[in-house]
């Protein structure tokens, strides 16, 4: 969960200093990672 919690925190550091005109919705990107973790076993 640490894991997902640091990337999540990267991302929006990034997406803050981005000159993309939208962000992506991060509780959706949230949610994956989680899901990424638990299918592959390391949480």
């Amino acid at each position: 969960m640490r894991m997902a919690e640091d990337l999540m925190i990267e991302m929006q550091t990034v997406y803050e200093e981005s000159t993309l005109p939208d962000k992506p919705d991060l509780e959706q990107i949230n949610k994956l990672c989680i899901k990424l973790v638990e299918m592959q076993g390391w949480d």
